[in-house]
């Protein structure tokens, strides 16, 4: 961590990035003891699954009602525990949320998991809970600049008003959980002194919020300013009521949360499949994606109670559906691997669709198949390949018996190939080589 430091601390950023976000970089001096342990990272971290509201309501696509249902129950069934489901806006301003009754009304609630909903209002509160919502949350801003240009009023008065739906929330015994916008950068004004993020944060924690979550909205922080930030709000917030709520879009998210963890917070949202683009930066990448989050976490011996895999076929079913690529950097290697290591023995140009990746293994450029692999091929007489069909293993596949004489340097020995143990014969460099799949992983 302490080279992390040295490095976001360079002022050749200045060059790269301009004085104004060089600024967010190099905000924090700390020295390497300040990011440092001295505190134990948490044995188990609560994940708040954000992509159904959150990354959805930024994605431009209109996602139809029956694939949100879809997306949120195959989310209960990985285990995450908190999953955002929609938010009662009005739809003129966010189409995206306008099928949110019917959503309510379609998945299947799990039991121990919470399905919390966004309320801007009383009148969204009111509506969530005729809807059978049991949990919702309210947004705050730490700027100034940023609360008037989205709600047309300054953050005191957005507070104020949140004063009949904690009123509501308190009678009908729904736990109301609070988020604060723009807690290290504001598109509008900059730099957002951690201070003002302390002001929000308690004031929205002594209204009755359970739990207040801190959102890096525009992705600038970094483990310094994140950690100047904590360090306010925790004398203000007890730090168990305290999650954070990180974007990704300098590539600073894994490594903010690492910080957070360290700082003694248990709880990380976050949007599968990375969810949800940058509103201010156009083409930079959103939320941090959960599947990035949970690889992480389990890397650090962190349970999470998250199947890794099971959240993966919920991501790859939602990029699908968008037609985008997965911003998650580990179902992208996943998905590589699985190209490498499955797909040795089927022609060349079959489309092949593993997750969100969409490929052929004559554009794959991870490896250049010899002719002889597909001479000794069990696809060789397969003329029609689908979408539908190359997703699936075809029969031939299980047990395959081939004489690889003529690639083989014993030219006598026979081979078995199964899905289990996989030769790939490729041609590199005009040399024959074969290699099994456990090969390929070293």
């Amino acid at each position: 961590m302490a080279a992390v430091m040295r490095l976001v601390n360079r002022s050749t950023l200045s060059s790269v990035m301009g004085q104004h976000y060089a600024a967010f970089s190099s905000s924090a001096k700390l020295t390497a003891a300040g990011v440092n342990a001295g505190h134990t990272l948490p044995d188990k971290v609560k994940i708040v699954e954000v992509g159904p509201r959150d990354g959805l309501q930024n994605e431009k696509t209109i996602v139809p009602t029956e694939a949100k249902i879809n997306l949120i129950d195959m989310l209960s069934e990985s285990g995450l525990p908190v999953i955002e489901a929609t938010s009662f806006v009005s739809p003129k301003w966010v189409p995206q949320m306008a099928d949110q009754v019917e959503v309510m009304k379609g998945i299947s609630r799990k039991p121990g998991v919470s399905y919390p909903v966004l309320t801007p209002n009383l009148k969204g509160f009111q509506a969530a809970v005729k809807a059978g919502a049991a949990e919702v949350a309210i947004f705050g801003a730490a700027s100034e600049l940023f609360s008037k240009k989205n709600i047309n009023c300054s953050v005191d008065e957005s507070l104020q008003r949140f004063d009949e739906v904690m009123k509501a929330a308190k009678e009908a015994g729904v736990p109301v959980r609070g988020y604060v916008s723009c807690v290290v950068g504001c598109p509008y004004e900059g730099k957002v002194a951690p201070e003002k993020v302390a002001h929000v944060a308690k004031r929205l924690y002594s209204m009755g919020c359970y739990e207040i979550s801190l959102g890096d909205t525009i992705g600038v922080g970094t483990p310094g300013s994140i950690t100047a930030m904590l360090e306010a709000v925790s004398k203000e917030v007890p730090v168990s009521a305290l999650a954070v709520h990180c974007h990704d879009t300098y590539g600073q998210a894994l490594a903010n949360i690492l910080v957070a963890l360290q700082m003694g917070i248990s709880v990380i949202d976050s949007s599968v499949a990375g969810l949800g683009g940058c509103p201010y930066a156009q083409g930079a990448s959103g939320n941090v994606a959960t599947e990035d989050v949970v690889y992480m976490l389990h890397g650090l011996g962190i349970q999470t109670g998250v199947d890794l895999s099971k959240l993966m076929d919920a991501g790859a079913f939602i990029c699908r559906t968008l037609n985008r690529k997965t911003s998650s950097k580990v179902a992208q290697a996943t998905c590589k691997l699985k190209i490498i290591c499955g797909l040795q023995f089927r022609p060349i140009n079959t489309t092949f669709v593993f997750g969100t990746c969409e490929t052929s293994l004559k554009d794959n450029n991870c490896i250049r198949w010899g002719w002889k692999v597909k001479n000794v091929s069990p696809w060789l007489q397969m003329k029609n390949w689908s979408r539908q069909s190359a997703t699936a293993t075809p029969a031939e596949m299980h047990t395959v018996t081939q004489p690889l004489s003529a690639t083989s340097p014993n030219k006598t020995a026979q081979h078995n190939r199964t899905n289990t143990s996989l030769f790939t014969v490729a041609t590199v460099k005009g040399r024959k080589r074969i290699r099994t799949e456990e090969a390929w992983k070293r």
